[in-house]
């Protein structure tokens, strides 16, 4: 699971069609979505380090998922805060 979306970069600079891995950690009641952006996948793959890091964090939701990766994309989905981005890539 993963999604491509483009993404400003703190230079200011906008990445196109980014690559994004997220990681969930979760306390009762909060959620924190660490979101790594990558150039692309296979940037990802060779082991390249992200371009940048955002750490988004939400009210714990009743939301069903398989796992809990997969209940870090809905709500990252959910929230609006990648309208343009390509889910389940």
């Amino acid at each position: 699971m993963a999604f491509t979306t483009s993404i400003e970069l703190p230079s200011g600079l906008v990445a196109v069609d980014s690559y994004c891995s997220i990681q969930v950690n979760s306390s009762k009641p909060t959620v924190t979505v660490i979101c790594d952006f990558y150039v692309s996948a296979k940037s990802k793959s060779d082991g390249k380090p992200p371009i940048t890091t955002l750490y988004k964090q939400f009210a714990r939701q009743d939301v069903e998922a398989a796992n809990p990766l997969d209940y870090g994309y809905k709500l990252l989905e959910a929230s609006g805060e990648f309208p343009e981005a390509t889910w389940n890539v």
